[in-house]
């Protein structure tokens, strides 16, 4: 239950700390005077939406906390809660709502996600207001509240068919995952690639091998270039400059033997070194003339190459990697109707037996549907509405992680009238007495730690109050109930009782909450039966009924 509730900044309250340790407490006050703004409090810890217009003028941001103190029985119910208490069961939570948007949230004062805050203020808070009861009237929620009710039989069966289920999404995972493999294997383009990659013989290297010969012949091609310049510029119209110069040299030799015999002699000498380095020059040349065919060959096959290397790979690697596993793809495909139908044989046996399981599951979820509506149905007759006037309607969806049926409540208020769906419900007392009636019921399924009941007895008096009384003192059985109600009997029924009161000073307007003694509850109650003034008719009547539902 919440022991502590304290509030700062929040529209009228400035700076309040409410005990709201009991297990079934009323909240008092006349209209207006700030009730609302703790109901408020407690949908701001259950993570909803922040208005920050709710922050006190004049101020920056508002802030509400609440302390909670978590029993085994309630811990028992939220396992994942027992990791955050203390030794003694306490848990804080926090939420600071600023003007310059978003808010900050704390838990157990550690700054907290919005969304922790709202996992954990969800599970612990259960609110309900006149005309705002989308928790229970949520067709999403129908088929968990009638697992719950048969739970022992239900709850086994759940499992087995989710069982089946992710076995049926296992198998299809793998057909889906070999179907994709698979997806891109044309055997007549595979064959193809194959076929045009195997036609040009490639051999490991082969293309890189013939890309560096190809340098090593350019450079013996510009050496031929050059020779061949060399061998034209030697050609002269007289002749041969090589014979013509041997010619020559041949004349320097009558010269020996005149006094120019020594420059005759150096010229000779000159002359002849010269030839014989150019026969030197020739020779090598010869041995080192590239074959013009093989280079050729290599520009041509290079060439012809460069097909393979824009469609497969740049490399001989890359483009006899793609022939590998073409070849490989080609041997799977042999065998691909054949692994295709195993896939198709194993998702349809799977299937069959998910579909099986949910059969059994549907059967007795359809009984249990019958047993909650005969229970909700005794629990309306209580309250005065007709005994069988709540029904369960089921309808078949594809199968999904909960089976396959969809649930939805039906409601019928008064005789003559066609069920309705539950969200469609009826506005007012009756749909209050309604939800009360639900609320009994599956609040013992789902418990929340704290169940607050905002004005949802509007509308009804008479006879029906002391009904309503009665039922909602029931549920805190299950729960911490806090409830706003201008009923007498609903507020006798309570054990505490606390008083919300809005006050001016200083031109400033304040709200402060007090725990009521027995005393001033009777006199609360007793003006609820007479008016501003009470009466002493009315407060023995209020005596009355707090014995009475004592």
């Amino acid at each position: 239950m919440i022991k502590e509730l304290s509030i700062h900044n929040l529209a009228v309250i400035q700076d309040c700390s409410i005990d709201l340790e009991s297990p079934y407490l009323a909240l008092l006050g006349e209209t207006g005077a700030g009730k609302s703004l703790i109901v408020d409090s407690l949908s701001l810890l259950r993570g909803e939406k922040a208005d920050k217009g709710l922050i006190r003028s004049g101020e920056k941001e508002a802030k509400v906390s609440a302390l909670f103190h978590l029993d085994s029985r309630t811990l028992k119910r939220f396992p994942r809660l027992s990791q955050e208490v203390d030794e003694e069961g306490n848990l804080l939570l926090a939420r600071i709502v600023s003007l310059e948007g978003g808010s900050k949230c704390y838990l157990n004062g550690s700054l907290c996600s919005l969304k922790e805050l709202r996992d954990i203020g969800s599970l612990l808070i259960d609110i309900h207001s006149q005309g705002e009861n989308s928790a229970i009237a949520d067709e999403r929620k129908a088929l968990s509240y009638i697992d719950a009710y048969q739970g022992k039989t239900i709850l086994p069966l759940l499992q087995d068919y989710r069982q089946a289920y992710e076995k049926l999404l296992s198998v299809r995972a793998e057909k889906n995952a070999f179907l994709k493999e698979h997806e891109d294997m044309d055997a007549d383009y595979l064959r193809f690639q194959v076929e045009e990659i195997e036609k040009m013989h490639l051999r490991e290297n082969e293309i890189e091998e013939l890309e560096q010969e190809s340098q090593d012949l350019k450079g013996l091609e510009r050496l031929r270039e050059s020779f061949e310049r060399l061998a034209e510029a030697g050609r002269l119209a007289e002749g041969n400059l090589f014979d013509l110069l041997s010619e020559y040299l041949s004349k320097l030799r009558p010269l020996s033997n005149t006094s120019l015999s020594e420059q005759s002699q150096r010229a000779y000498e000159a002359g002849r070194d010269f030839l014989l380095a150019m026969d030197e020059l020739r020779d090598c040349y010869a041995r080192m003339e590239a074959d013009p065919g093989r280079i050729d060959y290599i520009n041509e096959r290079l060439f012809s190459l460069k097909g393979l290397q824009r469609k497969y790979g740049k490399s001989t690697a890359e483009i006899l990697s793609v022939l590998k596993q073409d070849k490989e793809k080609l041997s799977r495909l042999e065998d691909f109707e054949g692994e295709k139908s195993r896939y198709e044989r194993e998702e349809e046996k799977a299937f069959r037996e998910c579909l099986e399981r949910a059969d059994r599951l549907t059967a007795q979820r359809i009984a249990s549907a019958k047993e909650l509506s005969l229970r909700i149905g005794t629990e309306m007759a209580d309250l005065g509405l007709l005994k069988d006037g709540f029904s369960v309607r089921f309808a078949k969806k594809a199968i999904a992680q909960d089976g396959q049926d969809e649930a939805i409540f039906l409601v019928r208020l008064n005789k003559g009238l066609e069920e309705a769906e539950l969200r469609k419900a009826a506005s007012g007392g009756e749909s209050s007495r309604l939800m009360l009636a639900l609320k009994a019921v599956l609040n013992r399924l789902f418990p929340a730690d704290v169940l607050v009941l905002d004005e949802i007895d509007t509308g009804i008096s008479g006879k029906a109050a002391g009904l309503v009384a009665r039922k909602i003192q029931s549920l805190e059985k299950d729960s911490q109930v806090l409830v706003v109600s201008h009923l007498a009997q609903v507020v006798a029924s309570c054990r505490d009782a606390l008083e919300v009161e809005k006050k001016t000073k200083d031109d400033k307007t304040y709200v402060q909450a007090r725990r009521l003694d027995e005393t001033q509850k009777e006199q609360a109650i007793a003006r609820m039966i007479s008016g501003k003034e009470v009466t002493a008719a009315a407060l023995e009547q209020a005596k009355e009924l707090i014995a009475e539902y004592r």
